[in-house]
């Protein structure tokens, strides 16, 4: 069994203490877009910057946790369990993998954040951004846009109004004519 120290010796016997944790801080580089954005963890606090163009995803143990909006936070992460992914938002399509996880997990709250693109399988979308026609959703198909940079809109209209049927002229009815098309 050892001593208990007084004085001087409980002194040096701390500061060598605080030395190895202060030298025990380890860096996290969360996941960012292929670039890496190096933070500190010091006695178990994270902290983490989100510039305002970007917005981060929130995981512990690989769950997702929360979205974070710009700020500076500080996490408490003792037994490195969080895991960050940030997105740059000027770029408004969802890349992840977890799209349908966050829906699920998100519910009314995915309003605030996203743009859920979510087509019925009789009817194709058109996707706007900041008013300009940018992309066509197939039928059946589920999109996540971030809300923010830039606006995004999607309107669903029904399959059946894009069947391509040319206009013949009424007196063009005759079955030779409509055989000899390549709209048949």
């Amino acid at each position: 069994m050892s001593k208990p120290l007084f004085g001087l010796k409980a002194m040096k016997y701390i500061a060598s203490l605080l030395r190895i944790k202060a030298t025990c801080a380890r860096r996290v580089t969360p996941v960012v877009n292929s670039r890496k954005k190096e933070e500190y963890i010091m006695f178990g606090f994270v902290r983490v910057a989100i510039g305002d163009g970007e917005r981060g995803l929130l995981y512990q143990n690989r769950r997702f946790e929360r979205v974070l909006g710009p700020g500076v936070y500080r996490l408490w992460d003792p037994l490195a369990r969080l895991e960050l992914r940030t997105f740059d938002i000027a770029r408004p399509e969802y890349e992840g993998k977890d799209g349908d996880v966050l829906v699920e997990r998100l519910g009314a709250a995915l309003a605030r954040d996203f743009v859920l693109a979510d087509i019925g399988t009789g009817e194709v979308g058109l996707v706007a951004k900041n008013g300009k026609l940018e992309d066509v959703l197939a039928p059946g198909s589920r999109k996540l846009y971030w809300k923010g940079v830039v606006a995004v809109s999607v309107e669903q209209l029904p399959a059946r109004a894009w069947r391509c049927r040319p206009r013949w002229p009424s007196g063009c009815a005759s079955s030779a004519c409509w055989s000899a098309s390549r709209w048949r």
